[in-house]
């Protein structure tokens, strides 16, 4: 019975100095999540490339040789942001993540109009108004409604080989990210 004491006693302090370590660690690892690692490459507003960083420094994750990407940080404050690309990629995806790097939207060539990225990203009030301004515009677009004004967009190109390396590099070239 007296093992059983200790090795209870034992485990809650182990416990509990482990829950301590977490609680102050947290910080340092909130820090360095993608959204301020793409905050902290540039300017709001401006698709800039994500480059493979072995370190784990990288604004996003290792990523594959055949996968390019870039990436735009966003603040809807001031008013709603247009995303477009156009050109010849073999495949291409975007995708539109929170500040707390949670997606909110997804889409690939295969479900975009004639393979072409034309989207907007609004909040909720903001793409009422657009609805309600421009209903003809905004039938031929994806108007992303997102929950938080900041945050930020990835569009990646798949290049499944070399000779097509540079029709992918075009393609994320295209790619504007304006206010």
């Amino acid at each position: 019975m007296l093992k059983l004491v200790h090795a209870l006693i034992v485990g809650l302090i182990g416990a509990a100095i482990l829950h301590g370590v977490i609680i102050l660690a947290l910080p340092a690892f909130s820090e360095r999540n993608a959204y301020a690692r793409i905050v902290a490459g540039g300017p709001e507003g401006v698709f800039r490339a994500v480059v493979h960083d072995p370190s784990g420094q990288g604004a996003l994750a290792p990523q594959d040789p055949f996968v390019n990407q870039m990436a735009c940080a966003y603040d809807l404050q001031a008013g709603p942001v247009m995303i477009n690309a156009s050109g010849e990629a073999e495949f291409w995806s975007f995708a539109v993540f929170d500040s707390t790097s949670s997606e909110v939207f997804s889409i690939s060539d295969r479900s975009a109009e004639a393979g072409k990225l034309d989207a907007i990203l609004a909040l909720p009030a903001q793409a009422a108004q657009l609805r309600k301004s421009f209903p003809e515009r905004m039938a031929r677009m994806i108007l992303i409604e997102v929950p938080d004004e900041l945050g930020y967009a990835v569009l990646r190109t798949v290049t499944p080989h070399e000779t097509m390396r540079q029709q992918s590099l075009d393609f994320l070239k295209s790619a504007r990210c304006t206010p």
